[in-house]
């Protein structure tokens, strides 16, 4: 039968093998489960093995779950997701600052993968109404710089791409649901770049020389 684990009972040997064991540990405030590793002395029952673990925390005001694991053997385990009170989930850190927030200190890599024949691999970023966003933002942290693309707020059936997160505020490009391509700044087309045309191929503007350009249809300049 299950009997409640009781404040100082520390320590308990769930299973006992030649070659490791597991423990459950409460001190009052958390219940850990963790294999190999004594969580109190710290000590591996096998070096040859490997540590991971579960802790159920209840100490504060706010409960969290965090998951360890390790990568090598006769090492302590490391904290790779974290569950916090009010439900974010961090993954390599325990202080998550959205719902789901991944942090490393290497290369932070995200894949999404299908290996089925001919099904996708989609990503959905939903908003409510007009007065919400849905958008990807790209941040430098370091230079304190941001780049929004998306619908965002006010935009209505438009997708844009820009600094500010609301439309019309340094908006630099937007295109409608009609295809209308609207520019809030300079288009630049470096020297001996061709700007084609509905036409085709065929259909161009280029810049000739340094102060010279010219108009070409049919193959033929015209202008």
């Amino acid at each position: 039968s299950c009997q409640p684990i009781a404040t100082g009972e520390r320590v308990t040997k769930l299973l006992q093998a030649v070659t490791g064991a597991g423990y459950v540990d409460f001190d009052g405030g958390s219940l850990q489960l963790n294999t190999n590793r004594n969580p109190n002395t710290g000590a591996n029952e096998n070096s040859s093995k490997s540590h991971a673990g579960i802790t159920l925390g209840g100490n504060g005001a706010s409960s969290y779950i965090n998951f360890y694991t390790a990568a090598t053997a006769n090492t302590t385990a490391t904290s790779r997701m974290y569950i916090s009170g009010s439900g974010e989930i961090g993954i390599g850190t325990t202080s998550p600052e959205r719902l789901l927030h991944v942090q490393s200190s290497t290369n932070a890599d995200f894949l999404l993968k299908t290996t089925g024949a001919a099904e996708d691999a989609r990503l959905f970023i939903h908003r409510n109404d007009n007065n919400g966003r849905a958008y990807l933002k790209f941040e430098d942290l370091d230079n304190s710089y941001n780049w929004f693309t998306g619908l965002l707020r006010s935009s209505g059936n438009n997708y844009a791409i820009g600094t500010g997160d609301d439309f019309g505020t340094n908006t630099f490009l937007s295109i409608s649901n009609s295809g209308n391509t609207t520019l809030g700044g300079n288009l630049t087309i470096p020297a001996g770049n061709i700007l084609y045309l509905d036409g085709g191929s065929n259909t161009y503007i280029y810049q000739e020389t340094a102060d010279k350009i010219s108009f070409v249809t049919n193959s033929s300049v015209r202008l």
